[in-house]
């Protein structure tokens, strides 16, 4: 994603674009007007039961986020998705208090 943003912001000239990318949940939430999220929880490993499962039943994975490999993982990522909206959420009401 870095690589992407970072690529964006030299070909546009002009837009004032600046990317940055963290681990750090902290760190990435001290100045941004707009944070974008890309995780998989798990990693890949975890991913292959999302594809091995269904596929035992007779269901192709060929479009995941619509079939049950696809809701597996939604239910690991919406709680870290919450968490990381909340924070961000937390961070945005501290600094505009704050002004």
């Amino acid at each position: 994603m870095l690589d992407v943003g970072s690529h964006i912001a030299k070909s546009r000239d002009g837009i004032g674009l600046s990317v940055t990318a963290t681990t750090d949940l902290d760190a990435g939430l001290d100045a941004p007007s707009t944070v974008i999220t890309a995780f998989s929880v798990g990693g890949f490993s975890s991913m292959r039961h999302d594809l091995e499962i269904p596929a035992r039943y007779g269901f192709a994975n060929r479009r995941r986020q619509r079939r049950p490999g696809g809701v597996t993982r939604a239910l690991r990522s919406i709680p870290v998705l919450l968490d990381i909206a909340r924070t961000v959420e937390r961070r945005a009401l501290r600094r505009s208090c704050s002004t």
